[in-house]
């Protein structure tokens, strides 16, 4: 019976890949060592504005004359796709390089079968973790935004009707109830008519 490791390997074989380097010798033996994993694999060079949606890892040379190239930049703002270094070189510029554009992962060169599949695996691992991670945290933000929004909004209901703080919870509750939407929407329209009107909450909101 395969286990979660054996179906995530598997996954892992048909993903898109993209070979971002030179039209040489590495990126070939690059290119047929991901095709042999099962990887649909493509290259391009230069160095492109963006990387294509649905490419799950990217695979980028680190070369001397791209280490500061804005195109790099780019790439690390791409955000989509876990990052590989491919390098023959190992000093500060190319750490630099490799830590500028994310990568999570590094391949040397020359380009060897063997530990490719690791790389590749173990980096989509680090990448998926960290993604799920920093959607998790937007997603917290986000919560903590609406009920600082909501705890305003009652302040100003309490204020304005005289209201205490359970009254002014459930007027936000009927009124997003009538009109169908959340009590996050309707607390944003509370204080948009507030910063109209311009009458302040009480102290301490």
């Amino acid at each position: 019976m395969a286990g979660p490791a054996t179906s995530y390997l598997r996954s892992i074989r048909a993903i898109s890949v993209l070979v971002v380097h030179p039209k040489d010798r590495d990126a070939e033996d690059l290119l047929a060592q991901l095709r042999r994993i099962g990887c649909q694999a493509s290259a391009v060079w230069p160095i492109p504005a963006d990387v294509p949606v649905g490419v799950r890892a990217v695979f980028l040379s680190i070369r001397p004359e791209t280490l500061d190239s804005p195109q790099v930049r780019r790439l690390a703002q791409a955000g989509h796709a876990a990052m590989i270094g491919v390098t023959e070189y190992e000093n500060p510029a190319t750490v630099e390089a490799l830590l500028t554009v994310g990568a999570v992962a590094v391949v040397p060169k020359p380009i060897r079968a063997i530990g490719l599949l690791t790389t590749l695996a173990l980096a989509l691992s680090v990448y998926d973790k960290a993604d799920a991670s920093a959607k998790r945290i937007a997603k917290l933000e986000s919560r903590l935004t609406a009920l600082k929004e909501i705890e305003q909004a009652k302040s100003i209901l309490m204020a304005r009707s005289r209201l205490n703080e359970a009254q002014a919870y459930a007027v936000l509750r009927e009124r997003a109830m009538a009109r169908r939407v959340t009590v996050e929407e309707i607390a944003r329209a509370v204080l948009a008519a507030h910063d109209i009107l311009g009458i302040d909450p009480p102290a301490g909101s």
